[in-house]
């Protein structure tokens, strides 16, 4: 799943915590719940659907971009590692492979500001 998992609590994990443990990046954000998440890729998929499902299977080519949410979400964003701040955020960035035995692999999936 690439790297994220980053931007996403899993497992009852603190979204404020999770922001902050990446010291060395000037911005993580981060779902406030997993399930808002979930709710906002596959929305994302739905959305894109032609263009995810014309991926050759050669773990190269991507799809990706922005997408505009349908509704605005809460998080927290930290700067290098610094105490997260609740945020609202009304966008995520994403990007999809397709790997040689024809799989999905989501390489990126975060908030964006």
């Amino acid at each position: 799943m690439g790297h994220s998992g980053e931007h996403v609590p899993l497992n009852n994990e603190d979204p404020a915590l999770l922001a902050q443990a990446r010291p060395t990046k000037a911005n993580t954000t981060t779902y406030r719940s997993a399930s808002h998440a979930e709710r906002d890729l596959r929305d994302l998929l739905n959305a894109n659907r032609a263009q995810i499902e014309a991926l050759p299977p050669d773990a190269t080519t991507t799809a990706g971009g922005q997408y505009t949410l349908q509704q605005s979400r809460m998080g927290f964003n930290s700067e290098f590692g610094a105490t997260a701040e609740p945020v609202t955020f009304s966008a995520v960035t994403w990007r999809i492979s397709r790997l040689t035995n024809g799989e999905l692999h989501l390489m990126h999936f975060s908030p964006r500001l």
